[in-house]
């Protein structure tokens, strides 16, 4: 007896969350099917960075997305410092770390092919163009900061 009770509520569990799972599935492809026009400012495009850069296919793919999509929203006159994270082909020799702090970057910490630093928003570009350079990204807080 106790044998089928058990079983009937694992069907009956296993039920409901079929359930549950195909509602929200059938929710969220009808809000997918329904969705507004596309606003006249988000469908033009906007060119990935700024007009002045001359960046491969093969470096530009070198930065994260999120910082192409700082770069591309950067005003003229601005450029901002910002803190990134940036991987290399191996680990960071003096030589390649005197490229970098020529290019602008205030080299922080290395932990084998991994590198923090702090630069000008636009001097990312230039990190992009060097050989040994394989990604950069914006760094950020992995958590919210206690008061």
């Amino acid at each position: 007896m106790v044998r089928y009770l058990i079983f009937v509520f694992g069907a009956t569990i296993i039920i409901l969350i079929s359930v549950f799972i195909s509602v929200g599935l059938y929710q969220l492809t009808k809000s997918l099917n329904t969705s507004s026009p596309i606003p006249q400012a988000v469908s033009q495009t906007k060119e990935p960075f700024p007009k002045e850069t001359d960046l491969t296919a093969e470096n530009a793919s070198k930065l994260a997305p999120t910082l192409r999509l700082r770069l591309s929203q950067l005003s003229p006159e601005a450029n901002p410092q910002v803190n990134i994270l940036l991987r290399t082909t191996s680990a960071l020799t003096a030589e390649q770390r005197s490229q970098l702090e020529a290019n602008g970057a205030n080299v922080r910490t290395v932990a084998g092919d991994i590198v923090t630093a702090s630069l000008p928003l636009r001097q990312t570009l230039a990190l992009a163009e060097l050989d040994f350079v394989r990604y950069v990204e914006l760094s950020g807080p992995l958590y919210p900061e206690s008061p």
